[in-house]
């Protein structure tokens, strides 16, 4: 039976009405950090920013969010503040008492982040310190993604960025860690579409 005086979070997607669901009860006040499924535009510049700029009021209470895998939870590994303490739950349901939602992106989704974010990922990356191993100009290839693709890329790659010593990427073959080093190394990007552009959050101003 449901616990009474709680509320109820779904935390993953839709859910089947006949399903069985594992209900969990967490005690007090917690914040929900709704995952941004599989975009990790709004993950980098929406969801972690919100760790970071409520990292002073985070530390009172518990973070619950969604099970996550590959560059998601390597990202929350590496900027989760360390004031802040994220419980992750395979749970469909969680019942609180109380809780503050917060959602996968902004209302505005302007892109905007809190003021000294980009300084906080380049510090927990390490990416100053960083051996210089890459030759500073990238093209992000869209080859391995599923939709909006660049018709004849091959063809572009070698006609037009080869002579101009324009290296190609593939974000999905890079670790987080990878991708972030590669822009903060960067001094020309070549990019179409795409959520792996937000990684030019780290690239020199200038």
């Amino acid at each position: 039976p449901e616990p009474r005086n709680l509320k109820r979070l779904r935390l993953l997607g839709k859910i089947r009405p006949n399903a069985c669901h594992i209900r969990t009860l967490a005690t007090g006040t917690s914040i929900m950090l709704q995952q941004a499924r599989k975009n990790y535009y709004h993950w980098l510049i929406d969801c972690l920013p919100r760790l970071y700029a409520y990292q002073e009021a985070l530390e009172r209470f518990p973070v619950y969010l969604p099970a996550i895998k590959g560059v998601f939870e390597e990202s929350l590994r590496y900027l989760t503040p360390e004031k802040v303490h994220v419980n992750y739950t395979a749970e469909k349901w969680l019942y609180v008492r109380d809780y503050l939602h917060l959602p996968p992106w902004s209302r505005d989704g302007d892109g905007s982040v809190p003021t000294g974010y980009r300084e906080f990922v380049i510090a927990q990356m390490n990416l100053k310190n960083a051996p210089y191993n890459h030759t500073g100009y990238f093209y992000v290839s869209r080859i391995r993604a599923n939709r909006r693709r660049l018709v004849e890329e091959d063809r572009f790659v070698n006609v037009c960025l080869n002579p101009l010593g324009i290296r190609r990427i593939c974000f999905e073959a890079l670790s987080f860690r990878e991708q972030l080093l590669c822009m903060h190394q960067a001094s020309c990007l070549v990019g179409l579409h795409g959520a792996g552009l937000s990684n030019m959050l780290v690239m020199k101003k200038g």
